[in-house]
């Protein structure tokens, strides 16, 4: 795994596991986001990755703030 794929493995790790703080399902941020149902299990399973507009959007809708360096 590169260095890039490291990251963004721990930026969606670190996604999933504020979910679960929340108490949050997956379709809970499906709706919040108002992506189709699943999507939120699919970049969390590594089986798709959200364009940056939704990758912002899945951050604001777990109240995290992304900082890009």
């Amino acid at each position: 795994m590169n260095k890039q794929s490291s990251a963004y493995h721990s930026l969606v790790n670190a996604l999933r596991l504020r979910r679960e703080e929340l108490g949050l399902s997956q379709v809970d941020v499906d709706e919040k986001i108002g992506v189709t149902r699943g999507q939120c299990g699919k970049w969390e399973l590594h089986e798709r990755r959200p364009r940056a507009f939704l990758l912002g959007c899945w951050a604001d809708a777990l109240n995290v703030e992304l900082t890009i360096r």
